[in-house]
């Protein structure tokens, strides 16, 4: 499998030479070779097209009033991509996605497509990206210093009545690779046993690019039995072995 990432550095270099051939092409007498040359450079760059589409569904999705639109927006970003999921499995009452780790920034977007209410849980490091997507009422942001599992534990109580909340499980430092798990951050399942609230993990394959254009291809999505946390310990061991297994899967597919 070719391992050629989506990345804002490429598609920030695609558009740099791109406008500099544009600007040739007003001082140059090979106007049709360098025309050939954008249009080959936009084709394989089709990623950085996408972004103008994102820029749509993040103002969507910030918008309530317009949320119901986020679909139509989420099938043309993703229009070379079909999904194949079991989201049948979520459980009707409120609970705690634990998933692993997005390769692709664009893979946030996936999230929208999930048929809940989602309440995201991240670090106060990416507040000015996922702030793009989620509005504030549907954040909680790690706190800092002293106390930070128990204010955790605080917001994510207060929000558990309206949102699904929506974990990145992994800890992110500890992967080798896009479909390797690593360790997974602990504190949310000892968060799950005090308050009572089920978790249910889900495994999301990854959008692989090929020269920076998105190919047609198929993402998996996962999502395994929800239970309630008695042992935190085992559950951490269950949760990683389901993601770890279903990755080993889409890597092969």
């Amino acid at each position: 499998m070719l391992d050629y990432y989506f990345n804002i550095e490429l598609q920030i270099f695609y558009s740099i030479v791109i406008l500099y051939l544009i600007l040739n092409l007003i001082h140059t007498k090979h106007k049709f070779k360098i025309a050939i040359v954008i249009i080959y450079m936009f084709i394989m760059s089709r990623t950085f097209l996408i972004l103008f589409e994102t820029i749509k569904v993040y103002n969507i999705l910030r918008n309530r009033k317009k949320q119901h639109l986020s679909g139509n927006y989420i099938s043309k970003i993703f229009r070379y991509v079909n999904i194949n999921s079991n989201f049948n499995r979520l459980p009707k009452r409120n609970t705690i996605l634990l998933v692993n780790y997005p390769a692709q920034r664009i893979e946030y977007m996936l999230q929208a497509l999930f048929p809940r209410k989602l309440c995201l849980v991240s670090s106060g490091r990416s507040k000015s990206f996922v702030s793009l997507i989620y509005p504030e009422e549907q954040l909680i942001l790690l706190p800092d210093g002293n106390g930070k599992f128990e204010k955790t534990k605080e917001m994510i109580k207060n929000k558990i009545n309206d949102y699904t909340i929506f974990v990145y499980i992994n800890d992110n430092s500890t992967r080798v690779g896009e479909y390797h798990v690593g360790k997974l951050r602990k504190g949310i399942f000892y968060i799950a046993k005090e308050l009572g609230i089920t978790i249910t993990p889900v495994a999301i394959s990854h959008i692989e690019p090929v020269c920076g254009a998105i190919l047609n291809q198929t993402i998996y999505i996962r999502v395994g039995a929800t239970t309630q946390v008695f042992d935190p310990v085992q559950s951490i061991i269950d949760t990683r072995k389901f993601l770890q297994r279903n990755l080993n899967r889409f890597r092969d597919l």
